[in-house]
């Protein structure tokens, strides 16, 4: 386990680039955002902490989608940096986007998992708590149509969901997104969830790890990602696409050239392809 007094230079570099590659998009993607805000929110408690999720609804709805954001990013940035929410909502949809902060999308915590780590919502409380509550209201209901997309950290979040729910999510749209740890064995934010990689191989193998897993999922799932990505290599999708189709899983992977890990990518191939959303 590391804390803050033993963090890398390299993980924090990759933390704050990561931060700032999504900044310097902001000039560029605010003058298109949309005007829909939130018609509902749920404040949701996960270790005494608040986490707020927002809500868009559609008239006679055939289906919920869920939207999961980037490590550190904003919800927000769904409705002030792209039109992916007022596309759902006129072909029918209700949109449901969490906003976790940090959250990994790890099952669980463990007792070498970096305490601030402890404090972000695991996917465990996301099916027992969140999940569950939103059914109750009548969102993601298995008879209706229902999709998933995620962006970087909440591309594996998204998929690792897949695999926890088969037949719950019609369509996944995944960008950018990291999908098996051990290829990237220094990387700080795993570290953070399940310890150093040379003393938990298995547990980075197999616990949450969307390629272990691929067996299990059910829905049709299109992988883009930017070959320039820096912060998240495209070999990540790359992967996971091979996995998938080695079990002939339903999945297609568009590597899109020049293109980076930012919303100049994701707005405009989730556009492209929310078409697949029916």
């Amino acid at each position: 386990m590391f804390v803050w007094m033993l963090f890398s230079l390299s993980s924090i570099f990759s933390f704050k680039k990561k931060a700032g590659c999504l900044l310097a998009c902001w000039s560029i993607w605010a003058l298109n955002a949309q005007n829909k805000i939130p018609d509902d929110t749920l404040n949701m408690v996960y270790n005494k902490q608040t986490f707020a999720v927002y809500i868009f609804k559609a008239k006679a709805p055939k289906g919920t989608v869920l939207l999961l954001h980037g490590w550190h990013l904003p919800a927000s940035d769904w409705w002030t940096k792209t039109h992916v929410i007022d596309t759902l909502i006129k072909n029918g949809f209700q949109v449901v986007c969490p906003d976790l902060d940090k959250c990994c999308y790890n099952d669980s915590v463990f007792s070498n998992t970096d305490p601030r780590y402890k404090n972000y919502p695991t996917r465990q409380w996301f099916r027992t708590a969140l999940l569950n509550r939103l059914q109750k209201q009548g969102y993601f209901n298995p008879n209706q149509t229902n999709h998933v997309v995620g962006i970087s950290t909440g591309s594996r979040g998204a998929a690792l969901l897949l695999s926890d729910y088969p037949g719950l999510f019609n369509t996944a749209v995944l960008l950018s997104g990291d999908y098996d740890q051990t290829q990237m064995p220094n990387d700080g934010l795993m570290t953070a969830c399940y310890g150093p990689y040379s003393k938990n191989k298995t547990r980075w193998q197999r616990t949450d790890n969307p390629v272990f897993y691929a067996s299990k999922v059910l829905s049709r799932i299109l992988l883009i990602h930017g070959k320039n990505d820096s912060i998240v290599p495209y070999q990540q999708s790359e992967r996971y696409y091979h996995q998938l189709k080695s079990l002939n899983k339903k999945v297609e992977f568009v590597l899109v050239p020049n293109a980076g890990h930012d919303y100049i990518l994701w707005s405009k191939q989730l556009l492209n392809y929310l078409h697949l959303m029916r």
